[in-house]
């Protein structure tokens, strides 16, 4: 879920592709040796795909690994690499609904 240390690039991905739903929980005592966190199975249905993507789907798949590289920076900060110009970075990404002091864990699926 956005907002939580477990959302990441791959969770914000796939949530463009795919409706997921956890199947069950594996506990780390079933593998050897274990790992230091628990499993889990999830369920991936394909979405359909939308007629158009309002931008290429290489723009927004480099948007979101840029914003995910960096993640506890702020969009301002992690996705310069884009944009040099700060103004011009803030004002596509007010144009996009997006406040560029968020950072990359409390964009929610639809606003990417």
């Amino acid at each position: 879920l956005p907002g939580s240390p477990d959302y990441s690039r791959l969770a914000a991905m796939s949530q463009l592709h795919t409706d997921a739903s956890l199947l069950f929980r594996i506990p780390a005592r079933v593998f050897v040796p274990p790992p230091d966190v628990d499993a889990a199975a999830l369920q991936l249905r394909p979405r359909p795909p939308p007629e158009r993507h309002p931008v290429p789907i290489e723009l927004y798949e480099n948007v979101v690994k840029l914003a995910f590289q960096t993640r506890r920076k702020t969009l301002r900060n992690s996705l310069a690499k884009l944009i040099d110009d700060p103004a011009t970075l803030d004002m596509a990404l007010h144009h996009a609904g997006l406040d560029p002091t968020l950072r990359a864990q409390d964009v929610t699926p639809p606003q990417w």
